[in-house]
């Protein structure tokens, strides 16, 4: 009797486990709490200007960005409005770099607060985009927070692009507004932007933030530890959401 009772207490914990685990994947978007804490913290860090947001194609990059950065100008320009300290109204600038413009939704995340400054191929963005965020910049309220996202700028762009926020960032016009960079590529280039930005302008530190897919296994032990606790006897059930979840992380990876 205690025996079943014990085993009774250990299956309930390890499911409680599991379905915290099952909730946090759904608390944002796809549970990625780590790299929006991460996020978050970048942003209201004013020594840090450049964020590095890098992984796969298809991982989820670009709506991790897009909602993290939603949800704090919403905060803040609240707080703009409701508070005659506040630290001024938080702008959100995205250009997008990528051949494969389509797949962006970051415009639509956060519809009013963008200014999209997109071009064609990666060869028109210097050009273009150094001409339009000229024209941005020099219009940015005092008392402002700018966070410019460049999605997919290859690596013969970024030098220039960083050249042209940071001459901006040390002109006097621009004193009292505050500028950060969020740039999101596939792999990591953390040493090309070290190397870019050396002697160009103060950057003691930047935050450089991996988003990796789920792996099938923590897609069966998501899943399959939550069911489990519903419908205890259904080992069919729980082996087809395993082949679904084996599914799921074969499609992201394509």
């Amino acid at each position: 009797m205690s025996g079943k009772r014990k085993r009774k207490s250990e299956t309930e914990d390890a499911t409680g486990s599991l379905v915290t685990d099952h909730e946090k994947l759904n608390e944002f978007w796809t549970g990625r709490d780590q790299e929006v804490l991460y996020l978050q913290a970048f942003l209201r860090q004013k020594r840090i200007p450049l964020a590095l947001v890098h992984g796969t194609t298809g991982v989820g990059k670009t709506r991790l960005v897009a909602q993290t950065l939603n949800e704090f100008a919403s905060r803040m320009n609240e707080l703009h409005l409701n508070s005659a300290e506040s630290p001024g109204k938080v702008l959100v600038t995205y250009v997008d770099c990528r051949w494969h413009r389509s797949e962006s939704s970051l415009s639509n995340a956060l519809a009013s607060q963008i200014a999209s400054l997109s071009s064609e191929t990666s060869r028109n963005l210097v050009c273009r985009s150094a001409c339009d965020l000229s024209v941005l910049l020099e219009s940015v309220p005092e008392k402002s927070h700018l966070v410019i996202v460049l999605d997919g700028a290859e690596e013969n762009c970024i030098g220039a692009i960083l050249d042209l926020l940071n001459s901006f960032s040390s002109e006097s016009h621009f004193k009292g507004k505050f500028l950060q960079t969020v740039l999101i590529g596939e792999r990591p280039f953390s040493n090309l932007c070290g190397i870019s930005i050396e002697g160009r302008a103060p950057l003691d530190a930047f935050l450089s933030i991996h988003v990796a897919p789920y792996t099938v296994e923590d897609l069966v032990k998501i899943i399959v530890g939550h069911y489990d606790h519903t419908y205890p006897e259904s080992f069919a059930l729980r082996s087809l959401f395993v082949a679904v979840a084996q599914l799921v992380v074969e499609t992201v990876s394509l």
